[in-house]
């Protein structure tokens, strides 16, 4: 009987061993004390997750990425998981870790968008998932952050009160995630949400979404025409897409059922860039793009208004940077006739 309490108590013993430094790859410290701040912080699912995931080699790019820092974490908490999202996989985790400290506006060394103004509402931080479609046009992973699938937040600041702390969401395709809470372990900040995410689809998938309250049934008329010309294709298979995609109103006085496809495709192909994604927050840097059709877009964003203009065409930017598998979606209030 001895022995066997003696067995019982250091079986117990190893137990509490197990669970006060978890098993990571490499018996990597820094990931275990990692794993044990997020279940000190009440979020056991995921430091579950990221534990399993810290076990295979495919982890030690992203904790290399988390060790360097800064870096700011989307991490879900317990209840947003279910049987629609069980766990979170490979590519999540990367997709959650976005460069850069969400308080200093996502701020990271070399990075091409532009910086934060003060009591900017609108944050755009680049994620550490590399997406094949934003690589470059030979299908290769290019340098630096070009290829790195994005994250926007959107910041709540109550006025001049600087008591209080900011409110977060971050925007999913449709609707948010909350931020429910937030804290740091050493250079990481972890912002706690309601959600969990997914990766971005390809665009007709997503016009085929509410994306804004102007489109509560998608983007039939858009997606339609493209289809009916045979362009959808292209346009789900280009690297490095811009997208500006006008709402079914905004097709009033465009009689996509009986113009000719040809005069159909030169419409439509002003609605496109290939080869730069131009996401909003770069506007006063690009000013001007190229359009498929080879006309020119000038963008403008100003007191946060953004519009879009080509010839005698402006259109009012309903929702800015929905990020697609393979670049970004604008939303327009106005067909760009260009004429």
């Amino acid at each position: 009987m001895i022995l066997s309490a003696l067995f019982v108590s250091a079986l117990c013993s190893a137990s509490n061993l197990v669970e006060a430094s978890p098993v990571t790859q490499g018996g990597d410290e820094f990931a275990s004390a990692f794993v044990n701040a997020l279940k000190k912080n009440g979020v056991t699912t995921a430091a579950n997750a990221y534990l399993d995931f810290f076990a295979n080699n495919e982890s030690k790019p992203l904790l290399d990425i988390i060790k360097a820092g800064p870096v700011t974490l989307f991490v879900p908490k317990n209840e947003a998981f279910g049987s629609d999202h069980p766990s979170i996989d490979g590519d999540i985790f990367f997709f959650n870790t976005v460069y850069g400290n969400i308080d200093n506006g996502f701020k990271t060394p070399g990075s091409s968008l532009s910086p934060p103004i003060p009591n900017q509402n609108r944050l755009l931080g680049k994620s550490a998932f590399k997406s094949a479609g934003l690589a470059g046009s030979s299908g290769k992973p290019t340098t630096g952050y070009s290829d790195n699938q994005i994250q926007q937040v959107t910041r709540f600041v109550a006025g001049n009160l600087k008591r209080w702390p900011p409110i977060f969401t971050v925007d999913r395709s449709v609707g948010v995630a909350n931020v429910e809470k937030q804290f740091s372990f050493k250079s990481v900040v972890v912002l706690v949400i309601d959600g969990v995410l997914s990766l971005p689809t390809t665009v007709s998938d997503l016009l085929c979404k509410p994306l804004v309250v102007a489109a509560p049934n998608g983007f039939a008329k858009f997606l339609g025409s493209l289809q009916k010309v045979g362009l959808l294709e292209a346009v789900d298979g280009g690297k490095r897409l811009t997208v500006f995609a006008p709402t079914n109103e905004a097709f009033i006085g465009v009689d996509t059922d009986n113009i000719s496809d040809d005069d159909l495709k030169k419409i439509l192909k002003n609605h496109w860039v290939l080869g730069t994604v131009a996401y909003s927050a770069e506007w006063p840097l690009l000013s001007k793009v190229t359009t498929e059709s080879g006309n020119e877009l000038r963008l403008t964003s100003e007191n946060g208004v953004k519009t879009v203009t080509c010839g005698s065409s402006t259109a009012n930017v309903l929702r800015s940077d929905v990020a697609s598998s393979n670049g970004a979606i604008h939303i327009l209030d106005t067909v760009l006739k260009c004429e």
